[in-house]
């Protein structure tokens, strides 16, 4: 059972236009092992926000990858919940934000989070193998398109990846 939830591949899809919509979303910087554990509750913050203000989500939630130190280890990123239109937010932790569409690299990674953050390097590696260069000033988009609510099985887990691309 142990050797089944390890399971993780990666399929690259190639280049796509993504984006273009408002969402809700928290930011911080963290150390690159609790980034896990920071997400979850950034998204729980951001979901309590919006059943309060009676704002519904437009789609899955995503995380935006703003900068990683490498030295530090540790990573800048925000955790976002898409909606329909740009909303006056009255919390001083949450924002409403517009990603404007891009053309990127679109990846699926397949399996835990856990084997995510090594598979950054060989996601680079592959793109520029292609001929492709990555935006030094754009955020990369995970979308965990079937996630721990949709099934326990981390082996089951499909994340999205965007890259923005020249």
């Amino acid at each position: 059972m142990t050797k089944e939830m390890e399971k993780h591949s990666i399929n690259y899809k190639g280049i796509v236009e993504y984006g273009g919509g408002f969402y809700l979303s928290i930011t911080i910087t963290c150390k690159n092992e609790e980034a896990p554990q920071k997400t979850e509750e950034m998204f729980q913050n951001i979901g309590e926000y919006m059943k309060l203000n009676e704002i519904y989500s437009s789609g899955k939630p995503f995380t935006l990858n703003h900068s990683i130190d490498l030295e530090r280890k540790t990573v800048t990123f925000s955790a976002c919940i898409p909606v329909n239109e740009k909303i006056e937010i009255k919390d001083v932790l949450i924002d409403c934000n517009y990603l404007k569409p891009q053309r990127a690299f679109k990846i699926n990674f397949k399996g835990s989070y856990e084997f995510l953050p090594a598979s950054w390097p060989v996601f680079y590696k592959t793109l520029n193998e292609q001929g492709y260069a990555p935006i030094k000033k754009g955020y990369s988009v995970e979308i965990g398109t079937i996630n721990p609510n949709d099934t326990p099985n981390p082996a089951d887990w499909l994340t999205e990846i965007y890259i923005p691309i020249q």
